[in-house]
């Protein structure tokens, strides 16, 4: 599934369960640790999310986030969903975040696992 399919998936989840007449930002979702993240901070910022690669064979996608991030730095805030289906399993937690914050990502917020399938 290419990234545009899995951003329209991530979107449609989150509308999904709470309907339209809320905003993404009247949101809460759960970060990698299981501690709440109010969408409200990110209020005023660009926000792009995106089914985060969790495997180190996926290196290269991360290099791909890596260079998005150099070339516009804080002017969008970037959301990674990790996903059961794409291969996230919560044993590999420390491993994921050590990934991230090792190219210098650690400042990207990382879900906890959601199904983004039906």
């Amino acid at each position: 599934m290419n990234i545009r399919k899995k951003l329209l998936v991530a979107f449609a989840l989150l509308f999904a369960v709470h309907g339209f007449s809320q905003t993404i930002y009247t949101q809460t979702i759960n970060n990698i640790d299981g501690s709440p993240v109010a969408l409200s901070s990110y209020q005023g910022s660009k926000v792009l999310f995106i089914i985060a690669p969790t495997k180190l064979a996926d290196s290269s996608m991360v290099d791909d986030i890596d260079s998005f991030k150099v070339k516009y730095g804080d002017t969008i805030k970037l959301v990674g969903i990790l996903s059961f289906e794409d291969g996230y399993a919560d044993s590999n937690k420390a491993a994921i975040k050590s990934i991230y914050q090792s190219r210098g990502l650690g400042n990207m917020l990382l879900t906890e696992g959601m199904h983004t399938r039906k």
